[in-house]
């Protein structure tokens, strides 16, 4: 009787196999996670942003139901004792009197959680703690914040990827860091400057293209 002979793998070939797998999975896969990440930075960006202005202004309107003697706020500074705890409640944030140097992002996860991290607060925007952020005249920048997409606690807490900053101005509105610089400091192929990254995902609707 002839003898049926089966082919099949040896154990060697599949350990090569399964090797091979690996090696394709371990580079394939933080690619696929990074793109992900970039697709999700722009819209989550565009909501915060979009949260923080309406915060600012409910805030406005809230300090004006308080006020008896028919005078009228109207605009973000003349808001009796502003400060960053004041307007955090408004913007979905943790409350905090605490702020931070830009330099440090090590250091975000003890601030607010998930994603306003006031960076500093100015009293007068003569302190020079809006430079790099570009307004209209008359429009100043009062408050300087990061906004980390992903929360303080996910990686890769970096400008350009998942931490973008702006300024928030008198009139409620969040102007992107960088508006003068983005169109060479932060191209594809080329970032100079990852601060100036937030103007450029603005121009670019609300997405990552670099």
């Amino acid at each position: 009787m002839k003898q049926k002979i089966e082919n099949g793998f040896t154990l060697s070939e599949l350990l090569v196999t399964l090797a091979i797998i690996g090696v394709v999975a371990a580079i394939t896969i933080p690619q696929l996670m990074t793109g992900l990440q970039k697709k999700q930075a722009g819209p989550q960006l565009s909501r915060i942003v979009n949260q923080v202005e309406i915060g600012c202004q409910n805030l406005i309107q809230y300090e004006n139901s308080k006020i008896t003697d028919g005078s009228y706020i109207n605009n973000l500074s003349a808001v009796p004792n502003l400060s960053v705890k004041k307007l955090a409640p408004f913007i979905g944030a943790a409350e905090t009197d605490e702020t931070v140097s830009t330099g440090d992002i090590r250091n975000y996860s003890a601030l607010i959680n998930p994603a306003f991290i006031p960076a500093a607060y100015a009293d007068a925007p003569s302190s020079g703690l809006a430079s790099g952020i570009d307004t209209e005249e008359g429009n100043a920048v009062v408050l300087r914040m990061l906004i980390d997409v992903n929360g303080s606690d996910k990686k890769p807490n970096a400008y350009g990827k998942d931490i973008f900053e702006f300024g928030l101005t008198n009139s409620c509105k969040m102007v992107p860091y960088g508006l003068k610089t983005y169109k060479t400091a932060c191209v594809k192929g080329s970032v100079t400057d990852a601060r100036a990254c937030a103007a450029r995902v603005v121009a670019d609707g609300w997405k990552i293209t670099y």
